[in-house]
């Protein structure tokens, strides 16, 4: 078996599978496929690319157009047995998986926990040996002292170079395992525990730990939890360490009906404004109204929220690249088509001080243009706002400007003169502060106000 990808087009329509490739897939089988809601990371469980036995779980990320090699998530996770279904919460904190390692007799009292180790035994050999060789050259060292009074100066130079070239490679040595042993935990502290245990707490794995002038070296054995149910359990991982963090940003709550809060299913447009291309098609549970939109760090995205009978709502997320894991919660009511409803463009944007469109506000006046041709009977006001900042008639001419700016993108894709009307408002009606630089950038905001239907 094999890992395949396909693409679904605007119009939800699927295109031809594609193999992932011999750098995924391996001579042997490979199942388990996940991938993580940040869009590059892929882990899936592979019986090739060297396991430890069975199928083992590996990880492999989409950067500059192709797949990574596919790395072993490493003995911590991976047994002698099958390895499977791995996945990873939004915020990379969590993972789950189902093992076959805990070997169950009869029932749970008289099931046989086995031991598995988070490193090798070579590797933990080596560790020990090393330790075992610093210890021996620090003997040497404190027997050197106490001889040093009986030898004659030249002999105790010998002795003391003899013994700094020895430290020497000894520290070097030290060093390697050090890092050999850091590269494979990926410096991480991992809590396994059973699902669906209710016992005590799980069990957490040693770590290498160094201090300023010493190294303590602790060999690194793991137990599984007893408690297993059946001859495959889901097991929980808990990654302890910040760098396993995502990057990217979770938009989440519940889309309502503006006049009845009932929850109502709808659409949700995700775009890259950068690119003015559209990125991806979901919807909000048409029961419950929930809908949830990971944002992986690096891009700024537009969203439109629609549905039929209904004005649109826009939201704008730009999100650097190093922009940590964050959870943003936000209840949405949509606005059903009648006089006086106004809503926001989000992602509408000018250059500074001028009524210039950006490229990256396309995708959203777009929406404007599928608006008006789906509903011809309408009419609305073009309306823009200001912050506070430059006096109040120049900010009066530019927020005139840049509502025209929007009605000549309107124009030129055919919408009629009859239907829209320009209006700036300058500085007035703020909906924030102009003392914060947030409050001003709410407050430079271009809406759209229906006036006929």
């Amino acid at each position: 078996m094999d890992i395949w990808l396909c693409h679904q087009d605007n119009t939800g329509t699927w295109g031809k599978a594609e193999n992932l490739g011999a750098t995924i897939n391996s001579d042997d089988n490979e199942e388990g496929v996940f991938i993580h809601p940040d869009g590059k990371t892929l882990y899936f469980s592979s019986m090739g690319h060297n396991t430890s036995g069975g199928f083992d779980i590996y990880k492999s990320v989409f950067e500059n157009g192709n797949w990574s090699t596919p790395v072993n998530l490493g003995s911590s996770i991976n047994t002698p047995e099958d390895d499977l279904f791995f996945t990873l919460t939004a915020d990379g904190k969590t993972g789950y998986y189902s093992t076959a390692y805990l070997e169950n007799v009869g029932s749970k009292a008289e099931t046989k926990v086995k031991e598995k180790t988070a490193t090798n035994d070579s590797l933990i050999r080596t560790i020990l040996d090393a330790q075992i060789l610093l210890e021996e050259q620090i003997k040497r060292v404190h027997n050197a002292k106490l001889v040093m009074s009986d030898l004659n100066e030249e002999k105790a130079q010998q002795v003391i170079k003899e013994t700094q070239v020895q430290l020497e490679q000894m520290a070097l040595q030290i060093q390697k395992v050090v890092k050999e042993a850091q590269a494979l935990l990926v410096v991480k502290e991992v809590l396994v525990k059973n699902v669906g245990s209710t016992g005590t707490s799980s069990d957490t794995i040693s770590m290498i730990s160094t201090g300023n002038n010493n190294i303590k070296i602790t060999p690194i054995v793991a137990t599984m939890r007893e408690g297993g149910y059946g001859k495959k359990d889901i097991y929980e991982i808990r990654f302890k360490n910040k760098k396993n963090e995502s990057n990217l940003t979770l938009f989440k709550g519940v889309v309502m009906d503006f006049a009845t809060l009932d929850p109502i299913g709808t659409d949700i447009e995700i775009s890259d404004n950068d690119k003015n291309e559209i990125i991806a098609n979901i919807q909000s549970n048409s029961v419950t109204g929930k809908y949830l939109v990971s944002l992986p760090a690096g891009k700024n995205y537009g969203i439109v929220i629609k549905k039929k009978g209904y004005l649109f709502f826009s939201e704008n997320f730009d999100i650097p690249v190093s922009e940590a894991y964050k959870e943003i919660n936000k209840n949405i009511q949509l606005q059903k088509f009648s006089v006086g409803n106004t809503i926001t463009l989000k992602n509408v944007f000018y250059d500074q001080g001028k009524a210039t469109l950006k490229p990256e506000s396309l995708s959203e006046i777009n929406q404007l243009v599928n608006l008006m041709n789906l509903n011809i009977n309408i009419k609305v006001e073009v309306a823009s706002y200001t912050d506070s900042e430059g006096s109040a008639s120049s900010n009066l001419a530019l927020s005139q400007a840049r509502s025209q700016s929007v009605l000549d993108f309107l124009f030129s894709a055919g919408i009629s003169k009859e239907q829209v009307v320009a209006k700036g408002y300058g500085e007035s009606n703020p909906i924030a502060s102009n003392d914060t630089e947030e409050g001003r950038k709410l407050n430079r905001r271009t809406e759209i106000k229906i006036l006929e239907q």
